[in-house]
């Protein structure tokens, strides 16, 4: 999907895509199965089913229950248009206001990925929100075998939001936010009640690089029936939080 300069949503419900293209291993699936690249302007991008979690086939052993995309996601969204021809955005959760020009947003809830998820976002506000699913994975075992990636998300100068929630991503979690130069906008990041990094072989589980505004990064396991614990596995986390009033959380 090639969209060009101006706001652009893509809405895909209780739809699989990509199942006859599906092999083991995972060198012979060379190109994304689901590629968007939206141009400059606003963007709302959804993966997602109205199914509940508890009463579906977390993944694809047996009939499926849920949307399922065989293979990669790739998402590129472009940068704001100048002053004068943005319209007013797309809007999913808590926007930050101040610099009211573009906002790129990407969700995925309650489906499967069984290839990486790679999302990058040009200049612009951006929100990459993951509730009650599987990134990266066709299984759940830890022992040999299984296809996957990791989650990745690489964002310009601007505000950014992640929300990694109920979820799972065996191949670890890479979040780039600009780093040194990036500018003085900060982001706002949430992981609870997930699982990541079970298949990360070496380097972090989970990594974030902030830039050198304020960062808040949360890590919550709130427990309690129907939920898993937050794991970060071998490898651990790595925080690059740079200058700014930053703010760690771990309960």
């Amino acid at each position: 999907i090639t969209n060009a300069d101006g706001d652009d949503t893509t809405i895909i419900v209780d739809t699989s895509i990509g199942a006859a293209h599906f092999v083991r291993p995972p060198a012979a699936i060379v190109a994304p199965i689901l590629d968007i690249h939206n141009g400059d302007g606003s963007s709302f991008t959804s993966i997602t089913s109205k199914n509940d979690p508890a009463a579906t086939t977390p993944l694809p052993s047996g009939p499926l229950g849920r949307p399922t995309v065989y293979g990669s996601i790739h998402v590129e969204n472009g940068s704001p248009l100048p002053p004068g021809v943005v319209v007013a955005p797309p809007t999913a959760g808590s926007t930050p206001t101040g610099l009211a020009t573009t906002v790129d947003i990407v969700v995925v809830n309650n489906a499967d990925v069984l290839g990486d998820l790679d999302v990058d976002n040009f200049d612009g506000y951006s929100e990459v929100i993951v509730v009650d699913s599987n990134i990266g994975t066709d299984t759940k075992d830890s022992g040999a075998g299984g296809y996957g990636g990791p989650l990745s998300v690489d964002n310009g100068d601007g505000f950014d939001v992640f929300e990694l929630n109920r979820s799972e991503v065996q191949y670890g979690v890479f979040i780039d936010n600009g780093g040194a130069g990036g500018g003085t906008w900060g982001s706002n990041s949430l992981v609870a009640d997930s699982e990541i990094g079970k298949r990360v072989a070496s380097g972090p589980a989970f990594s974030f690089i902030g830039d050198d505004g304020d960062d808040v990064f949360n890590i919550s396991d709130a427990g309690g029936s129907g939920t898993s614990p937050t794991m970060i596995y071998a490898g651990g986390l790595s925080l690059s939080l740079l200058d700014g009033d930053d703010d760690v959380s771990i309960t």
